[in-house]
């Protein structure tokens, strides 16, 4: 996983060309997909509102602003493969 640069934002493409599924059957996707930064789960969205990350549908990429030198680490479910 690599970060760019767009906007305010860094942003990551997700390595792997399978997209994240609705794993909790609620019609959204990012509520699915976990951000750890150095080994720690952060949320989407801090205690006070502040946003933190977001999920990008369309790019299937990952929007913070992680800090420098951090390990990040964003698992998901993806569709099971039919035999």
């Amino acid at each position: 996983m690599s970060w760019g640069s767009s906007g305010f934002a860094r942003y990551t493409t997700l390595a792997r060309s399978d997209r994240p599924i609705d794993a909790d059957g609620d019609g959204a996707v990012a509520d699915d997909v976990v951000l750890r930064l150095d080994g720690e789960i952060v949320p989407p969205v801090a205690a006070d509102g502040t946003r933190l990350w977001s999920y990008d549908s369309a790019s299937n990429s990952l929007l913070s602003e992680p800090p420098e030198g951090s390990t990040a680490e964003v698992s998901y479910f993806v569709p099971a493969a039919c035999w």
